[in-house]
């Protein structure tokens, strides 16, 4: 591989990455949703997981 197709390689690699950064912050909120310990709580206030 040449220089140039590395350099061309990594800016890709490093806009991906950036992009998949950014996805994953708009996904932070609905996914603290399902994983939050106080959202799988059960009527009883005993938490699913963990029994």
């Amino acid at each position: 591989m040449s220089l140039e197709e590395k350099v061309a390689y990594q800016e890709a690699r490093i806009r991906y990455l950036e992009d998949y950064v950014e996805f994953q912050k708009k996904c932070l909120p609905y996914w603290r949703r399902y994983t939050h310990p106080t959202a799988t709580r059960s009527k009883g206030g005993q938490a699913l997981h963990g029994l």
